[in-house]
């Protein structure tokens, strides 16, 4: 099978089986990710981080930005602007998201643009991954595009049940520096 349409297959049956993690424990995981997160020392570091905004069945990222803001920390979130651009901009307020092109919730257009070169952390989303920190994003290439340009260490948040031996890997994609779930970090750091 050619590796697109292996990744969309897979894509596709790995999407159900995160709603039913999500479903099943989405909301008492949160604060297990929350908490591996803060205690890398990548984050103790980091004066600005950059954090996806969860939505439908990604793990919960909101009592994380929540943490991130209150630990000082510069937060910025992604903004979609169409053609495959994402720009990270800044937020101090979960009231300053609104829905985006995908529905899901981020800054307006006027919100403080943050240079990729200066965000220190990258919490980055995906359907699936491996221990390798190779990600199975949604198809778009936003993030792998962001992973290219940016080198800020990087983490993606996957539930342990889409921990795969290996994805599918296309030329253009990009792995994270470590993977948390909500039974620890891979690797470990």
């Amino acid at each position: 099978m050619e590796p697109l349409n292996a990744k969309n297959e897979m894509r596709r049956k790995l999407l159900a089986l995160r709603k039913h993690e999500h479903d099943a424990h989405g909301a008492e995981d949160e604060a297990r990710f929350c908490a591996y997160v803060t205690a890398l020392p990548q984050y103790q570091t980091a004066e600005t981080v950059f954090c996806y905004v969860s939505f439908g069945s990604e793990p919960l990222t909101h009592a994380l930005l929540a943490r991130m803001r209150s630990d000082g920390k510069r937060v910025a979130v992604p903004r979609c602007e169409g053609g495959g651009v994402m720009k990270a901009k800044l937020v101090s307020s979960p009231d300053e998201l609104q829905a985006g092109m995908y529905g899901i919730l981020e800054p307006g257009a006027d919100a403080p643009e943050v240079p990729f070169s200066e965000i220190s952390l990258a919490v980055v989303p995906c359907v699936a991954c491996d221990r390798a920190g190779m990600r199975l994003g949604r198809g778009g290439g936003y993030y792998d595009r962001f992973l290219e340009s940016s080198s800020a260490y990087s983490i993606c948040l996957c539930y342990e049940a889409l921990l795969m031996p290996q994805v599918p890997r296309e030329a253009h994609d990009r792995a994270v520096n470590a993977v948390i779930t909500e039974r620890g970090v891979y690797p470990k750091v």
